[in-house]
């Protein structure tokens, strides 16, 4: 029975769901409307999901979501922000701060001031982008497997924690990795295809995916070549022209916001490549990201624990009829090897192969299912499906929850949330002239979530001549100088961030403030 869902799987027609879920006396339209309905239903719970995690955990994986993208959006829109070294010296580009000063710059035409709720509506567009990679695993499964692949599939993307945790980030990884899943279905929908307008959308994508995140051309590569092959003028042609048209717009972006095209890479490139060589030993890469050379497997190990060996099976079942999803996140996971050799390792860098690891597992679920199938009676197939499809699912979000709630991964979901509040809160204060930041760890949140045109102030050894310089202080109470003029005012994370305030104006230290700090320091 699934073989021949299987068969109907390679037209662009809906297959006949009424061998799976309804009777057979059905007709197409019926059995049509039910397939998308249950999509629609696994949308619907996808979506809610990644808003639920996006209110109820604020969190930061990692300073870069705030300093060097939503932060410059806001300073972009508002006039005023943190600015790190990479906006100082061009080292990155304007694309896609500039998407979200776009967003920002709606929202405040319609008088959206609150910092929660323009960055909830952030949060909720960019997780709705995050919904590519459940549609195209429903899209991969159905063409290749049939719709219970599809729909078993696309369940599993829309519970898997890493999905759900990294879809309202902004960050250019999961950003990158949810236009890029799209990408590779348009140029490679489950099997070759020689539709040049789709084959030039696709490349569109690849451009922008590459703009974007500049290591993830490797993969694309890799992508192309698996998907062109030697077929220069159908495929090769309108795929490299839809990728220069975008990739060469993003070029003339750095040509205008900053001094020449294409600067921004060519400025990557030299930082981490070039010059980067030297920070292995010191510098900002050894600053910001050292690890172990072991790290990714390491962490994946460790974070996924046990159900490493159900996601590797399941993976490498399906992998062998769908190769390109394999290359693709092995090509993604080889390069930051590679570059892991300069000492510069993050998660999040290896996050874009996760998408197509999952789409994997989901397939190579159908693919288990599928060899089960043959020894049930066909009277009881029906029931069989519906029972093992809504197990499965339930399985593998338990599975995901308990991964979410381990001990590797459980505090991503609450990191940096006090810094967060504490910001939102100040945010109300009508008669706030500065802050001071005891801790410049407790600047992560920036004027993003702060939304506030005063001064941050950075108290320098002396921190009583600081005093004047601000009205509200963010602090921990064990760190509190001798002499504290300031009222505890409210407190989170068990009293570890306060915020004290004091009566009285500001006056001016323009020696204290935040970018004169991140000037000196070159940060």
């Amino acid at each position: 029975m699934l073989a021949g869902m299987r068969s109907c799987s390679n037209h662009d027609q809906l297959p006949r769901l009424s061998k799976i879920v309804v009777n057979n006396d059905l007709n197409n339209l019926r059995e049509q409307r039910q397939l998308l309905t249950a999509l629609a239903v696994i949308l619907v719970v996808a979506f809610l999901l990644r808003l639920f995690v996006a209110v109820k955990f604020p969190n930061i994986y990692h300073s870069d979501e705030v300093f060097q993208y939503i932060e410059q959006a806001h300073r972009l829109v508002f006039k005023y922000g943190v600015i790190p070294w990479e906006f100082r010296d061009g080292v990155r580009s304007w694309l896609v701060p500039g998407f979200l000063a776009g967003l920002l710059k709606i929202f405040a035409i319609l008088h959206i001031s609150q910092p929660s709720i323009y960055l909830f509506l952030v949060a909720a567009i960019l997780s709705a982008l995050s919904l590519s990679v459940v549609v195209v695993g429903f899209l991969w499964g159905f063409r290749t497997q049939g719709a219970f692949a599809g729909l078993i599939t696309a369940a599993i993307c829309s519970v898997w924690y890493e999905l759900i945790y990294f879809a309202p980030k902004t960050l250019t990884e999961p950003i990158a990795a949810h236009i890029l899943v799209p990408a590779v279905y348009l140029a490679y929908p489950g099997q070759p295809t020689a539709n040049k307008r789709r084959l030039f959308l696709a490349g569109l994508l690849f451009g922008l995916v590459v703009a974007i995140r500049v290591q993830l051309a490797p993969a694309l590569l890799v992508a192309a070549i698996y998907i062109c092959q030697r077929q220069v003028q159908d495929k090769w042609i309108p795929l490299f022209l839809g990728g220069l048209v975008t990739f060469v717009s993003a070029g003339m972006l750095d040509a205008l916001t900053w001094q020449y095209p294409f600067q921004s890479v060519a400025s990557y490139i030299w930082v981490h490549g070039i010059e980067g060589k030297q920070y292995g030993i010191e510098g900002k890469q050894m600053e910001y990201g050292a690890a172990p050379w072991y790290y990714y497997p390491a962490f994946w190990l460790l974070t996924w624990s046990g159900a490493t060996v159900p996601i590797a099976i399941c993976a490498l079942l399906a992998v062998r009829k769908n190769l390109i999803l394999g290359l693709i996140a092995g090509t993604i996971i080889a390069t930051h090897m590679l570059f892991a050799l300069f000492g510069h390792k993050d998660y999040r860098f290896v996050f874009p192969a996760v998408p197509f690891i999952i789409i994997l597992v989901g397939l190579g679920m159908a693919e288990v299912f599928d060899y089960i199938q043959k020894d049930i009676k066909p009277s009881a197939t029906r029931n069989w499906i519906l029972t093992t499809g809504v197990c499965t699912v339930f399985m593998w979000a338990i599975i995901s929850a308990v991964l979410a709630s381990g001990h590797n991964f459980r505090q991503n979901w609450f990191n940096e949330a006090d810094k967060f509040r504490a910001f939102h809160y100040l945010h109300n204060k009508h008669d706030l002239c500065g802050v001071g930041l005891l801790d410049i760890n407790f600047a992560i949140g920036g004027y993003t979530h702060l939304h506030r045109d005063v001064p941050l102030i950075i108290p320098g050894k002396n921190i009583a001549a600081s005093f004047s310089a601000y009205n509200y202080a963010l602090a921990n109470p064990v760190t509190l100088p001798d002499y504290w003029p300031y009222a505890k005012v409210k407190c989170w994370n068990e009293d570890k961030v306060c915020v004290y305030h004091r009566d009285g104006p500001c006056e001016s230290a323009l020696d204290l403030e935040i970018n004169e700090l991140y000037r000196r320091r070159d940060w």
